[in-house]
Formats: C-alpha cells, structure tokens, sequence
C-alpha cells in the first residue's frame, strides 16, 4: 500500500486530478461530507483498513451527473473498495442536495429550520455536514446550507445551556468548590 496521507488532502486532489475535468460545464458542488472519521479530519493510518478511499459526494441541480471515468486507483489507492457490509464500489456519488440533507437531518436548512427541527436533528449528523470540507460550491447552495447550520437558535442555544447544567455530573455535583 502507498503512504498514509490524510484523507480531506487525498479526496481534494482525486476531486481535483480525476474528477473536476470531467465536470466542466456542468454546474456542481462538492466536498467530503457524512460519515467517517475521516470527514471530521480524524482518520490515521488505521483508518486505511476500513472504509476509506476515494471519495466525493457531489451536488448537482437535479441530482445527476454524465457517466464519470474512474480509475482503477488513485495515488496507489484502490477507488473501488468495501468493508463489512459494505460490498466494494466507488464512492462518488451524486445528489440533490436539499434531497441529501434531509435525509441526513431531518430538515433542508436552507429552508427556514424551526426549534423542532433543530431539536430533532442527531447531533452528529448536524457535525457530519457541518466539519466537511467543501472543494467546490458552484451552485452557492452547500455554504448557505453550512453557514445556516453554524450555530443554534437563541431559544435552543438556552435550552441547550439549561440541558447541560442540569444534568448530574457524574460522581459529584452540579456545585463547583473552591479550594
């Protein structure tokens, strides 16, 4: 296998070397996003031997894109790869992306989010959307997306705050002592 070689920087180049070229003309934006510890910049060389490779999501207006020419491997990294369940593929996909984000979150944010919304949205999801990493946001609509996921509401912000206060620490109290 080649050197290990963090991911968010593999992923840039395959987007840029393999698949930018391809999509000339087309309107598009794409990026590192959804599950993987990679997506959140954490993977390490033990990540290379489970789910991890190339691979891009990208956004297009209607969720398709022209047949994309992959190769066999990139940077001595096999494109098409599985673990687990997972049988082997690539994993360059294409979405709609109010389509993709509510199936990630529940709610499109590009839309108006209400505190429910908010509310019911799984936290790591929300960071799995939100800690990617864009290379390219031809359609504007990704960082719109991203920045309206940036921070909680007011309300939800307090009860969130309120949540965490109330909540029993482990092994002692809320009470914080002085020596």
């Amino acid at each position: 296998m080649p050197g290990y070689v963090p991911s968010r920087e593999m992923n840039a180049a395959f987007y840029r070397e393999v698949l930018q070229p391809q999509l000339q003309g087309i309107q598009h934006s794409a990026g590192l996003l959804g599950w993987g510890s990679d997506v959140l910049g954490y993977d390490t060389p033990r990540s290379t031997d489970h789910g991890w490779g190339p691979r891009v999501l990208l956004f297009t207006p209607d969720g398709t894109a022209p047949e994309l020419e992959l190769p066999e491997r990139f940077r001595g990294w096999p494109v098409r790869f599985g673990w687990d369940g997972v049988a082997t593929q690539h994993h360059v996909t294409v979405h709609e992306l109010s389509e993709w984000l509510v199936e990630r979150l529940g709610a499109d944010p590009t839309d108006s989010l209400s505190v429910v919304d908010w509310l019911l949205m799984p936290w790591q999801r929300l960071l799995e959307v939100t800690s990617g990493v864009v290379f390219h946001d031809g359609l504007g609509t990704l960082s719109t997306a991203r920045a309206a996921l940036t921070w909680y509401p007011e309300d939800l912000h307090r009860y969130v705050v309120a949540s965490q206060l109330a909540s029993p620490v482990p092994g002692g109290s809320l009470r914080r002592t002085h020596p």
